[in-house]
């Protein structure tokens, strides 16, 4: 997926959520941080756009954060933009909202990926321009950029349009875990933000209730004003280094994170064998007791 480290820093270790798991990325990427059982991919707090303002605007994304469990994925958003979107006076239909989290677990760059439908997508925002009907998770999605439409008001419509304004502004473009200039993007075009299409192969539920699960952007001075988290369950994603990529629909910030999602564990086979020899001795208690029952009937 990533270019080869050199020999003195060629080996990344990402922490699983039950255990240690390996991969070599390039030098432009470094492993998402463990925190409380969330990995974290932070981004720059001064990379955003709005208009001709960079740095801390509405559509700031501070960081997202990810948790596996033996059933479920849970993922949340920190930024300025909420889950609603906001109105703008740039936008075509006078509203900006965001775009879709894509994953991509091809090991391929998200161009070739995307143009071999290798991609998978969750839809969670209701009020967007995505192009499925319904929030979930999908699957062979193909992906688009609808910035321009949106908003970016960059007469270089690329993401290489979007470093240049950025840093010649004061901002510091970053994309979390990645960096902005990155060979996993192609710097000719906006980053892909929307499904075009895909199946769709599950749900999302939304919580309320992160403080419980120990989500703590703070920890990493993350002050989005809005935080966004919601869960779906584990099989719908396949085992694997993965990247996800996310950005409202103006591709006006943009962030990305990359790991591991650990095999769902499989029964120990001492497990196996301790149920079968319950499974054996209760039948043969089963048989004893009708075997008993017969014989004082006959008697």
């Amino acid at each position: 997926m990533f270019s080869k480290l050199n020999q003195a820093t060629a080996t990344v270790f990402i922490a699983g959520i039950s255990g240690l798991s390996l991969a070599t990325f390039s030098t432009s990427a470094s492993a998402a941080t463990l925190h409380n059982g969330w990995h974290y991919s932070i981004d720059s707090f001064n990379d955003s756009m709005a208009g001709y303002e960079v740095g801390g605007t509405p559509y700031e994304i501070y960081g997202t954060a990810l948790q596996q469990t033996d059933d479920s994925i849970f993922f949340a958003i920190n930024s300025n933009l909420a889950l609603e979107g906001k109105s703008s006076q740039y936008a075509e239909n006078g509203h900006t909202g965001w775009g879709d989290l894509l994953f991509n677990f091809s090991g391929n760059d998200l161009d070739t990926a995307n143009a071999n439908g290798d991609l998978f997508g969750i839809r969670f925002a209701e009020n967007s321009e995505s192009g499925v009907s319904e929030l979930g998770v999908y699957e062979n999605v193909r992906a688009t950029d609808i910035a321009q439409r949106n908003g970016n008001l960059l007469t270089d419509a690329s993401l290489s349009g979007y470093i240049n304004w950025i840093t010649q502004h004061g901002g510091n473009p970053q994309a979390g875990d990645l960096s902005i200039t990155d060979s996993y993007f192609n710097p000719n075009r906006h980053v892909p933000n929307s499904m075009v299409s895909g199946t769709k192969i599950g749900d999302i539920q939304f919580l309320s209730n992160i403080n419980d699960l120990g989500l703590d952007f703070g920890h990493f001075g993350a002050t989005g004003t809005h935080t966004i988290a919601f869960q779906f369950d584990r099989h719908l994603l396949p085992d694997g280094e993965y990247v996800y990529t996310l950005a409202p629909e103006c591709d006006n910030d943009i962030i990305a994170g990359i790991g591991n999602l650990e095999p769902r564990p499989v029964p120990e086979p001492s497990s196996a064998l301790a149920l079968g020899l319950v499974t054996l001795a209760a039948g043969a208690l089963k048989s004893r007791r009708r075997s008993s029952h017969d014989s004082s009937q006959m008697s």
